[in-house]
């Protein structure tokens, strides 16, 4: 059924178009260049016909995972189908475990792919230790370097310097949608404090300490990835870098004022919003001298109308991991969810219980804490980026091969020799890998 409409609709969109005389959109590219109001109306339609349930489900990203221990799945199990299949979730996250070989993710996409309409296939490939693609040790893509190497080349003398960053996302955007996978949750924004490194900068993460050259290069790598049609979403607003702890393990506080946060971490995310970045993800952090209160970003209104409002930003707003300790001990999930959405995410990111999330959100929309419209604007935003990657409307349709991925390009495409010198360039001119 839902399919149907999908397809009705955006057939008849495509039609308004080629009437028009537009040419057909690329298949990997990122922007569709069919007329935007005809895009606009279309999408519209497709979001107003759905019930308030595949709404909701549109909202979830779940991560691809077994229950008993919470290890990333290579196939899924019955239960992980299931629950897809229940949930009709937006899109889905995979880890390390998820990625043991070509033709194994090929085949675990293309299922992905036929148990909803249609999915975004996420996955965090940063470059260095945050590289989920090369991490089984089983597939031969190109092994990107950190980030923190990756800043060091862009500002080497002797090099090219953004274009550089811009080639590797190109890389890293290419290698990724030959597998299907269509959002990277990278790059990293955050910037190191002055004259030292914090939690996530001790791991290589961070361009460097200066917002100016830190957000730049987040931009071209941004626009290297987006041009080869993979969604980019910057990380982790307001900013993570200045801390000293990590929000993976509980709690962190950001000690700044709304001034010293525009001078330095906001900053760098206005640099990087320069290359469109499809998506924004906030982080589980607090700032209560900018804020007033102990609000982490996840759940914090004041500081989504910072991204939108003052910095202008329009794309997805996409929460960090739900099952992170530094969330999960604020509310039971059906509440933290809905919390988030109110705050104004428009992706929830890997809930522990995609079922229970599901559930607390519809609880809400009956309650009236939640109205449709609130709903109908966040699918209209996700799906206003699965259309601009053409994996959603006639050419999905068309051409489903685009958007799962091919075990053959693959094979060609990851750890090509040209992908291999970029890289082996960017760490001769950083100096090394370290």
């Amino acid at each position: 059924m839902v399919a149907a409409v999908l397809l009705g609709v955006l057939v008849t969109a495509c039609g308004a178009r080629a009437a028009a005389g537009a040419a057909a959109p690329a298949a990997a590219g990122p922007v569709s260049p069919r007329p935007a109001e005809v895009i606009d109306w279309a999408l519209r339609t497709v979001v107003a016909a759905l019930a308030d349930h595949m709404l909701v489900g549109q909202l979830i990203v779940a991560g691809v995972e077994s229950e008993v221990d919470g290890r990333p799945l290579a196939r899924l199990d019955d239960r992980m189908r299931q629950v897809i299949e229940e949930v009709q979730p937006g899109g889905m996250v995979l880890f390390g475990g998820s990625f043991q070989d070509i033709e194994q993710t090929v085949a675990l996409i293309g299922e992905l792919h036929r148990l909803v309409v249609p999915p975004l296939i996420a996955t965090d490939y940063e470059g260095g230790l945050v590289s989920r693609l090369t991490s089984s040790g089983g597939m031969p893509a190109t092994r990107i370097p950190a980030a923190s190497v990756v800043g060091r080349a862009v500002r080497a003398p002797d090099g090219e310097g953004l274009s550089l960053a811009e080639e590797l996302g190109r890389v890293m955007g290419r290698e990724l949608r030959a597998l299907g996978v269509t959002m990277n949750l990278a790059p990293v924004a955050d910037v190191d404090p002055p004259g030292g490194v914090g939690a996530i900068g001790r791991h290589g993460r961070t361009f460097g300490n200066d917002p100016v050259h830190v957000g730049r290069t987040a931009a071209a790598v941004t626009a290297g990835l987006q041009a080869a049609g993979v969604a980019a979403v910057v990380k982790h607003f307001p900013g993570h870098g200045a801390l000293a702890s990590d929000s993976h393990d509980g709690s962190a506080v950001l000690d700044a004022s709304l001034d010293e946060l525009r001078s330095r971490e906001l900053l760098a995310f206005a640099l990087a919003f320069d290359a469109r970045p499809m998506g924004v993800m906030t982080a589980h952090l607090t700032v209560p001298r900018a804020t007033g209160n102990d609000l982490p970003a996840t759940i914090s209104p004041q500081l989504t109308r910072i991204a939108r409002e003052e910095l202008g930003y329009p794309g997805l707003i996409v929460t960090d991991a739900l099952n992170m300790r530094s969330v999960t001990e604020i509310a039971p999930e059906p509440e933290l969810v809905v919390r988030a959405i109110e705050a104004g995410a428009d992706v929830l990111l890997k809930p522990l219980d995609p079922v229970a999330a599901r559930d607390g959100l519809l609880q809400a929309r009956a309650e009236g804490r939640i109205t449709r419209d609130r709903l109908e604007r966040s699918v209209l935003r996700i799906f206003s980026v699965k259309e601009r990657l053409g994996i959603l409307g006639p050419q999905w349709a068309i051409d489903a091969a685009s958007a799962k991925g091919s075990a053959r390009v693959a094979t060609d495409m990851l750890g090509a020799p040209a992908h291999t010198a970029l890289v082996e360039r960017i760490v001769d001119l950083a100096g090394g890998a370290e």
